[in-house]
């Protein structure tokens, strides 16, 4: 902030490119910073599974998420090469009809929001007839009907599977992990407190036996 006070200090005498370019430079470091926040404030988020994984039902789709999720991530891989094969097929044929397809990332977004309800069939139809509603309907079909559908059966394949695993080889909550740690504590507790009175009663013996 000094620095940047200093550029607005109108008795000094600096070149106005280069200050432009370090305020430049200033902009960019704070963009920088605040994305940076941003991901650290994600990523602290995704720490609360470490503390919400406390019952048997939780932990269940916890493993499902991370059983799933390197097919799901290749499974998103592909789906994004096919949409963006649409998204580049539909700037090709309605770029001079509609606004929605000027550039190929914004077809991407408008393919990506017709995927998720949003309804271009009129607009299509009005502009480009019925290449528009085939071409549309197509990539609703193999979006929604074909490839979503394959992240579902991922999931419920990876759902199947934790079952099996907790069936044959179920593991401990985090809540069970707390109260086997407290018996354990109270264990030793009890043992210290027994050890405690043992000794005591060897030092009690001594005395009298001495005294006799």
């Amino acid at each position: 902030l000094q620095k940047f006070y200093n550029y607005l200090d109108p008795d000094a005498e600096l070149d106005s490119t280069n200050i432009s370019v370090e305020i430049r430079t200033m902009a960019t470091s704070l963009e920088f910073q605040d994305r940076l926040a941003g991901a650290n404030g994600f990523l602290l988020w995704l720490k609360m599974f470490k503390y919400v994984l406390v019952t048997r039902r939780m932990m269940r789709q916890g493993k499902t998420l991370l059983a799933s999720f390197s097919d799901v991530a290749t499974f998103g891989f592909l789906f994004s090469i096919v949409s963006y094969a649409f998204a580049t097929g539909g700037h090709l044929l309605f770029k001079r009809e509609l606004d929605e397809f000027s550039t190929i990332n914004s077809s991407a977004r408008t393919m990506l929001r017709a995927v998720f309800g949003e309804s271009l069939f009129p607009r299509l139809i009005d502009a480009a007839g019925l290449s528009g509603y085939m071409d549309l309907l197509i990539w609703l079909v193999v979006s929604k009907t074909i490839l979503l559908n394959v992240v579902i059966s991922i999931l419920h394949h990876a759902y199947q599977s934790v079952l099996v695993q907790e069936a044959t080889k179920p593991s401990l909550t985090i809540y069970e992990k707390i109260l086997n740690e407290l018996a354990k504590r109270r264990e030793e507790q009890q043992k210290l407190e027994d050890d405690g009175a043992e000794q005591r009663n060897l030092k009690g013996r001594k005395v009298d036996s001495s005294i006799v």
